[in-house]
């Protein structure tokens, strides 16, 4: 069997180990939690620091969103106008050639008109000269 005996040599060994664990405390453990905490706070900052960045991210990603948005609204609000105007312009083109054309075909009919005028007024003293000569050759005689 085991005999325990209580002498000196135990209390000394327990007043061994406390100051042991005083020692390791003060210089050991201490410093270990102070830099364990340290590092706690700094990763709680850095979470937050990514929490603040990931939602200025969304934010700038709905902004974003909202700008294409609007931007495209304000392109089609221009594409709406820009067609609009092509085709105001293209009715007043065609008009202007219309009316030109109209033009022309009435200077053309005034310019035949003119011509047959001047024609017909020849042809006819050349008919008037060349029945003439005709009644004149047929008769034998001049007219």
């Amino acid at each position: 069997m085991v005999s325990v005996s209580l002498d000196i040599s135990l209390f000394i060994q327990i007043l061994n180990f406390l100051v042991l664990m005083l020692v390791l405390n003060l210089f050991l453990y201490k410093p270990l939690r102070k830099i364990l905490h340290e590092r706690e706070t700094l990763f709680e900052s850095y979470r937050e620091m990514a929490d603040v960045a990931k939602k200025q991210l969304e934010d700038g990603e709905e902004e974003k969103a909202r700008s294409k948005e609007e931007a495209l609204t304000v392109g089609l609000e221009t594409l709406k106008g820009l067609r609009s105007a092509g085709r105001e312009r293209e009715k007043e083109i065609l008009a202007e050639a219309q009316e030109s054309s109209l033009q022309r075909l009435e200077e053309a009919r005034a310019r035949l008109a003119k011509e047959t005028a001047t024609v017909r007024s020849s042809l006819e003293g050349e008919a008037q000269t060349l029945a003439t000569d005709l009644a004149s050759q047929l008769l034998g005689r001049p007219v």
